[in-house]
């Protein structure tokens, strides 16, 4: 029975052509590109999940209240994890992370050709991590791994970058331009790419204080008010993270009580953030890098909703108009003596035949379609990377969902034909099946047109996006981000370094600044020596800047003077115009005043407003 279904469903596609390859390319088209942004949202949504204890996992975020909106931050100060749990027990474990930015390993086993990687995916961590997150050693002891000082723990991946096949533990790094020997303690898995901070190697915390000591910032490091490190706890089984708030607030309060700001204290709140909603629902001051939208996930399911309805409603009204064509077919098989639930089987078999053909087609659509969706998303998968077990499955369901949707009512509504009336009538009343197909038409036509807007929308979103006058230009500058010897020379001898760059006779100007345009920007303050009555000490963003970078990128001095070589410990400020409106200065050429570190110095010039991050935002102040 099942071989005469699909001959007669081959003969039937064969024999109408067009129709066949209107459906076949529609259904196709629809499964293809449904399939890839289904894939992508099944990927966004995944982030954080494959840590298996990630439903008690969370960081905790410093929600803070100023006199512009809160300011949420996603870091905090070392100290908060050795206080912590005193006021929290339900706490079971606790881990520091701390990033190590632009960094060169050193491998010096030969002196004679010593080995330098860039790695900027490095972290200080406490040894707790392996156990909150479940991470897998390879090699070397779990419970050793980062309790001594001076411990290096490499990815897999790494490892083999820089020793190939050989087991690593054992070995010797060093940080570029220091004597800090690392010796390597373990080798773990490599984290997935669903992860919302990428590692290459990890560094014991006892190092990390080692450094700020070496630096002199002892200081800083104990400074309660420093965002420098990401806090992530694990909490006990069967506790809920919202029943800590009240501990919190309380450590909050203990935590701040010698904060040199303690008006501070009751303009916020320490919060638990589920780590698996920092990717989709967390875009905060000093995120670990740049994270997904919730937003965007929905709008794309839409879509995909969207797209398969309207290939669906197209089937549907082509299999009806095609059904009039067969009405003597099935006149002459009931008489024959066909049940109607088989002729019900047999419109159903050619549109589950449409739809798997379509589902061959949609496969190799599918790889032409990748490289387009890589460039858009700026990923590198590949056919395999789509078709997952997961993803099979979804496949597979859209495939028997499509078919048996599209084809079922064509099937009911042929199958209900009167023999009789079928053979000596050639038209029958299309009454009931043109008001069905005038609604799906109207409502497929309501759903195009809902979808061409909302393209040329986002079109037009894109162009000002690119067209915007952000205030300075941005043409034929490019970034390099500095380590090793050459971060040393940008530190020491910026003079020195800066003439060899402009050597170069591509090189028309240059400029070193602390961050790049578009990074989130340093949130500090800026007492003036004679504040006015109305002064609330505002927090406001900083930049460290060289006097090239005004004129580099076009950005005019309102008022006063670009910087001019401040030398010895002074220092030259330029804000701009919402700065000085936000800071009461009310005649700021010439005023001097003291940052929130202690560097003192004149404010020099103003600038106008311009966009210093994502248009999301709104122009910020800026020193």
């Amino acid at each position: 029975m099942i071989k005469n279904y699909l001959l007669i469903a081959i003969r039937n596609l064969w024999r109408q052509k067009l129709y066949s390859i209107l459906n076949i390319l529609g259904l196709s088209l629809a499964l293809a590109v449904s399939m890839i942004i289904l894939s992508h949202v099944r990927t966004e949504l995944s982030y954080d999940k494959h840590f298996p204890k990630a439903d008690r996992i969370y960081r905790i975020i410093n929600k803070t209240i100023g006199p512009r909106g809160e300011w949420d931050w996603a870091n905090g100060a070392p100290l908060m994890a050795e206080q912590i749990q005193a006021f929290v027990p339900e706490i079971e474990k606790i881990t520091r992370l701390r990033p190590l930015e632009n960094i060169i390993i050193e491998d010096r086993s030969d002196t004679s050709n010593i080995k330098k990687y860039e790695e900027n995916l490095g972290y200080y961590a406490d040894s707790t991590i392996f156990d909150i997150f479940d991470i897998r050693i390879l090699s070397g002891n779990k419970e050793t791994a980062l309790t001594n000082p001076g411990s290096i723990v490499l990815t897999q991946a790494l490892a083999h970058k820089i020793f190939g096949n050989d087991d690593p533990v054992g070995k010797v790094l060093y940080l570029g331009g220091y004597d800090f020997p690392l010796p390597i303690t373990a080798v773990m898995s490599d984290f997935p790419e669903t992860s919302h901070f990428k590692i290459s190697f990890f560094i014991d915390w006892q190092s990390f204080i080692f450094m700020m000591k070496m630096m002199k910032l002892e200081d800083l490091y104990n400074e309660h008010g420093w965002a420098g490190v990401y806090t992530y706890v694990l909490l006990k089984e069967k506790v809920k993270a919202s029943d800590l708030k009240s501990k919190l607030s309380d450590f909050r309060k203990d935590f701040y009580s010698s904060f040199h700001h303690p008006e501070d204290i009751n303009t916020g709140e320490f919060a638990l953030q589920p780590i698996t909603d920092i990717h989709l629902r967390s875009n905060l001051e000093q995120e670990m890098g740049p994270n997904g939208n919730i937003n965007y996930i929905i709008v794309f399911t839409i879509a995909a909703i969207f797209i398969l309805i309207i290939a669906g409603v197209n089937y549907v009204n082509i299999a009806t108009s095609k059904a009039f064509r067969r009405i003597k077919e099935v006149g002459l098989r009931k008489i024959a003596g066909a049940r109607s639930m088989q002729i019900v089987n047999q419109f159903q078999s050619e549109s589950f035949l449409t739809t798997f053909i379509s589902a061959a087609i949609s496969i190799l659509l599918i790889d032409l379609i990748t490289p387009l969706y890589n460039s858009l998303a700026g990923k590198s998968i590949t056919v395999s990377n789509v078709f997952t077990p997961g993803n099979i499955i979804l496949f597979i369901s859209l495939v028997v969902l499509l078919g048996s949707l599209s084809g079922i009512y064509p099937s009911l509504f042929v199958s209900g034909f009167k023999p009789v009336t079928a053979i000596k009538e050639f038209k029958l009343s299309r009454s009931g099946a043109n008001l069905l197909r005038k609604i799906l038409v109207v409502f497929q036509f309501a759903i195009s047109v809902f979808m061409i807007f909302s393209t040329i929308e986002i079109y037009r979103q894109m162009k000002y996006f690119n067209e915007k006058n952000l205030g300075f230009d941005m043409s034929q500058v490019i970034n390099i981000s500095l380590n090793g010897t050459a971060r040393d020379m940008a530190v020491n001898t910026p003079q020195t370094l800066k003439g060899e760059l402009q050597k170069l006779p591509c090189v028309l100007r240059t400029s070193l600044t602390s961050q790049v345009i578009g990074d989130r920007f340093s949130v500090e303050g800026w007492r003036p020596d004679q504040p006015s009555e109305n002064y609330d000490n505002p927090s406001v963003r900083f930049l460290r800047a060289d006097e090239d970078f005004l004129p580099l990128l076009g950005i005019p001095v309102a008022e006063g003077r670009n910087f001019d070589n401040p030398t010895g410990n002074n220092s030259e400020f330029i804000m701009n115009k919402l700065a000085v409106e936000i800071l009461d200065i009310d005649d700021p050429i010439g005023e001097k005043g003291t940052t929130l570190f202690g560097n003192k110095g004149e404010l020099v010039g103003i600038t106008e407003n311009f966009h210093f991050a994502s248009l999301h935002n709104l122009i910020e102040p800026l020193v």
